[in-house]
């Protein structure tokens, strides 16, 4: 079975089974572009040609294909973020959200599951505010303007911390949520308006 495809096993009766899975590290360098060949709409090709080119829009149709796939928005984020799509990435995550609760609604996701879910989006977020704040600041020296990259951030803080609350309302015992909360808090109390570039503010 293919690296993240989704597959289980299922028994009637008492059973002995042997299996295994092939290590990506022991694939060809060209297995990604090898299954895209034969199969077109696998999320999982798609997935992985994506990180190789740098291809936002085979990311996007990755996630078409696998629309409650958290392994492959997470990857998706990550790519945004480290590309300084600091907007897009507040986008994504907000959508994949709004995704996982009509499965929730479905009643598809526990609400422990949803909490972890959405904990997981809050930790990309988080680590998007970072980028984007270190970013604004290296705009700024550099003799760019920084606000927009600086206002992205602001964002991205903000729905980091919605997502929080929002994990923790669902489980006030995730160790997740519980971390970022007390992290934001952290930074929180340490920031000073009087080490801002005055541009920002």
């Amino acid at each position: 079975v293919p690296y993240l495809w989704w597959h289980g096993t299922f028994s009637q009766t008492e059973t002995f089974c042997l299996g295994g899975q092939r290590h990506k590290s022991r694939l060809p360098d060209d297995w990604g572009e090898a299954l895209l060949r034969r199969w077109p709409k696998s999320g999982l090709a798609l997935l992985t040609v994506a990180k190789e080119r740098g291809d936002l829009q085979m990311f996007e149709a990755a996630m078409e294909q696998e629309p409650f796939n958290l392994r492959f928005a997470l990857e998706y984020l990550e790519f945004l973020r480290n590309s300084g799509r600091y907007g897009q990435v507040v986008e994504v995550a907000s959508a994949f959200r709004e995704v996982m609760l009509c499965v929730r609604r479905r009643r598809l996701l526990a609400r422990i599951e949803l909490a972890a879910i959405i904990a997981q989006l809050a930790e990309s977020l988080y680590y998007t505010v970072q980028a984007a704040s270190e970013a604004a600041v290296r705009s700024l020296k550099q003799g760019g303007g920084g606000k927009e990259l600086f206002a992205e951030a602001v964002q991205a803080s903000r729905i980091a911390r919605s997502f929080v609350l929002e994990a923790l309302s669902m489980d006030g015992d995730s160790p997740l949520a519980l971390e970022l909360e007390e992290a934001i808090e952290m930074r929180a109390k340490a920031a000073n308006p009087k080490d801002l570039p005055p541009e920002l503010l």
